[in-house]
């Protein structure tokens, strides 16, 4: 996915990437370029890539409406890591448990949920993706996954909802 990523924003820089339609926190439509969504992409990419290894999970906790939910998620496949979301919705319970459990080495989330998550990572690594630094120059080559990504390579986990007992991974 990393990759595909990174051959339309070549391709297409100006073209819409992600289209969320009004709702009711959100009076207009928000329309978000492969350009603007690389952008998302690098900065949250640089913040994490010092905490990835090979397949290691990162959190991430942020509404589903949110175009910087997909930056999210394609930041920590760039870098070689996999992806645990879960719902804003759910209970605190719920989230800390699953993220826990995964063994997240960071979670990337908004101002609500970092007061939210506890988890047992450094409080640095509990990041307000909208704190992090705007990354100024950008090619799509800097995008693109480590070498030892590959087809193979863990991209997600997914938690059943627990209603028979604990979420499982």
């Amino acid at each position: 996915l990393p990759d595909v990523f990174v051959d339309s924003v070549r391709r297409f820089p100006d073209r819409v990437a992600i289209d969320v339609p009004p709702g009711p926190d959100r009076p207009r439509r928000m329309q978000v370029t492969y350009r603007e969504l690389a952008h998302e992409v690098a900065r949250i990419r640089a913040r994490i890539r010092p905490w990835v290894e090979a397949e290691c999970t990162v959190g991430i906790l942020l509404p589903r409406d949110s175009h910087v939910l997909v930056a999210a998620q394609l930041a920590v496949l760039s870098v070689g890591g996999a992806y645990v979301g879960s719902d804003v919705g759910f209970p605190d319970d719920h989230v800390n448990y699953v993220f826990r459990d995964a063994g997240v080495v960071a979670v990337l989330t908004d101002a609500d949920g970092r007061d939210r998550v506890r988890v047992d990572v450094p409080e640095e690594r509990v990041v307000d993706v909208a704190s992090i630094a705007i990354v100024r120059s950008l090619e799509p080559s800097d995008l693109s996954p480590p070498e030892w990504v590959d087809a193979a390579t863990m991209a997600y986990v997914i938690y059943t909802s627990g209603t028979t007992g604990r979420p499982k991974g």
